[in-house]
């Protein structure tokens, strides 16, 4: 079922708060495997949902999922937005999921994404302990990109998408995994 024009333009990024990881020039899963539209594992999860749903909307590099005007109507905005809510929901239920072998790993992520960022040239704070973060995953997350230089100063296109393809974000991809298993992805 296809959806047409109306006047809402609407942006949705990936709703994870941790801006995480990276390890050099390293390559997300995204790319590694067939049918990947972003870097971001969880985007694309909640793309193709939509996109099962019967709309029409765009995804970035970045996993961020456009619906234009021109393919939401104002009329059908409240429907699109549930069938998002609901796409989204499955993505923040797996977040909610993670086992602490899962966050241990994605504290790892953090600490070479602030290795990734320094090697860059931008300044980034220590980060706090293993159990600190832990203990705050659910709540104050702290992320190699929020403590870093970034976000004092704005960064054109450019320089954004080749820091984020330099620099990996493993943020992108929680709540990709299907099921909360032992040794998934996180």
């Amino acid at each position: 079922m296809s959806r047409r024009a109306g006047p809402v333009a609407v942006l949705i990024m990936i709703a994870a708060a941790a801006l995480v990881g990276c390890g050099g020039n390293h390559e997300p899963a995204a790319h590694t495997s067939p049918g990947a539209f972003s870097y971001s594992p969880a985007s694309d999860r909640v793309f193709r949902c939509l996109i099962d749903k019967g709309w029409d909307v765009q995804i970035t590099w970045d996993g961020g999922i456009t619906a234009g005007s021109d393919t939401i109507p104002n009329a059908q905005y409240s429907s699109y937005k549930s069938d998002s809510d609901a796409c989204w929901s499955a993505v923040d239920d797996r977040i909610l999921a993670m086992t602490p072998a899962e966050i241990s790993r994605a504290y790892a992520e953090e600490v070479k994404t602030r290795d990734c960022l320094i090697g860059l040239g931008y300044a980034v704070d220590e980060p706090p302990s293993a159990q600190t973060y832990a203990d705050g995953f659910f709540g104050e997350r702290w992320t190699a990109y929020g403590a870093s230089s970034i976000v004092s100063r704005p960064l054109r296109d450019e320089e954004w998408e080749r820091v984020g393809k330099t620099c990996v974000q493993p943020s992108w991809s929680f709540g990709a995994a299907e099921d909360p298993v032992e040794g998934s992805t996180p």
